[in-house]
């Protein structure tokens, strides 16, 4: 995915330390929020389960929730000499976790062809969306597991599409996702069609057969490993508990809840501009499907199903968005310097938009810090 080339007034080095600034503070931003936000009671359950997970779980139940996000909350517990430190300790490893996204996200654009500049814009328009910032750094699975599903889309990008290699660990990261949290059947599924769609639509059936055989054998060493590790010779007790477990509610999970769909509206309504961009980055490059291969077209199958997993999940918490945003974002960034790059010199569209986006995204994260210091 090539992006157009920024015809602007000001210096390219000029806008380079305006983003690094920007970045730089909304990162600063995350950090304190990690610090100072009040817990939830999901936070709470989340965390607390390294306590039954070496004291009965596996032993006593079979879980039929993955728990592998459970090892990587045990840093904190083992890290922290009381529930205080421990909880500050585990919100500032998934602030670090947040931290290392958007560096991915930077990687991602960078492999799809973006210039450092536009890559920059998209790390800046991951970090103004406020369903991120100030869900990014929270006790919960999906943090981890939408970081390793990232990873395994980077590794197929980074490393060729083709390579026995690449595939393998992409299929690995993914599988660690999928038992970090089952919704990563959505980045697996996602992944998996990407790889398969581009050599189809490139008339060669081997190639999908190969790629979707070692993403396969990836994932399922991911998912040999944690059921040997957990269960031993009852490896098949948990890997059934680990699959059917979520089945029910995945079916029926929605009629549990009424009115989830009232975030939807919430999400896209709380950070306009920035969802517009994404979704027209996202058309302008569908629109070229055909004209594309490999990793871009890989990238772009992967974010268009991703995106309606997401938005057709049956249970749209708010949280549930941060699994796409950072895919999303490399397109919105290429949406906004397609305009900045068609306004002919003129700076007043492009920087209308650029403070629809950061105006408003300063604003909330005011209000948020006020919300932190007032229940703090």
């Amino acid at each position: 995915m090539q992006t157009a080339t920024c015809h602007t007034a000001a210096k390219p080095g000029t806008a380079l330390r305006a983003l690094w600034i920007y970045i730089a503070l909304k990162l600063a931003v995350l950090i304190f929020f990690a610090v100072n936000t009040r817990f939830v009671m999901d936070e709470f359950w989340h965390f607390t389960q390294p306590v039954w997970l070496f004291a009965g779980t596996f032993e006593t139940i079979w879980s039929a929730k993955a728990v592998g996000y459970v090892l990587f909350f045990e840093i904190a517990h083992a890290i922290g000499w009381d529930a205080t430190s421990m909880l500050i300790i585990g919100r500032l490893t998934m602030a670090a976790l947040a931290i290392a996204l958007v560096y991915i996200t930077y990687r991602m654009a960078r492999a799809l062809g973006q210039d450092r500049l536009t890559a920059l814009v998209a790390v800046a328009l991951l970090l103004s969306i406020s369903t991120f910032i100030e869900r990014g750094f929270r006790l919960r699975s999906e943090p981890l597991a939408i970081l390793l599903a990232a990873c395994a889309v980077l590794a197929v990008m980074s490393d060729r599409t083709d390579r026995t290699r690449a595939l393998l660990i992409a299929g690995l990261l993914s599988g660690f996702a999928f038992v970090t949290t089952q919704k990563s059947v959505y980045f697996n599924v996602a992944l998996g069609a990407g790889l398969v769609t581009d050599a189809l639509l490139a008339r060669d059936i081997l190639k999908g057969i190969k790629r979707g055989g070692l993403l396969v054998i990836g994932w399922a060493l991911a998912l040999a490993i944690y059921c040997i590790g957990f269960g031993g010779a009852q490896a098949g007790d948990v890997l059934h508990a680990l699959v059917t477990g979520p089945l029910g509610l995945a079916v029926n999970g929605g009629n549990f809840y009424e009115g989830l769909s009232t975030f939807v509206l919430q999400t896209f309504t709380r950070n306009l501009v920035g969802w517009g961009l994404m979704a027209v980055g996202l058309l302008l490059i569908a629109a070229r499907i055909f004209r594309m291969d490999g990793a871009p077209r890989v990238y772009l199958v992967h974010t268009i199903l991703l995106t309606l997993f997401v938005f057709f999940h049956n249970q749209t918490w708010p949280y549930v968005f941060t699994m796409v945003l950072p895919f999303l974002a490399p397109y919105g960034a290429h949406s906004l310097m397609k305009i900045i790059s068609r306004a002919g010199g003129s700076l007043v569209i492009p920087a209308a938009l650029v403070a629809a986006v950061a105006i408003p995204s300063a604003a909330k994260n005011i209000r948020y810090v006020g919300m932190t210091i007032a229940t703090s």
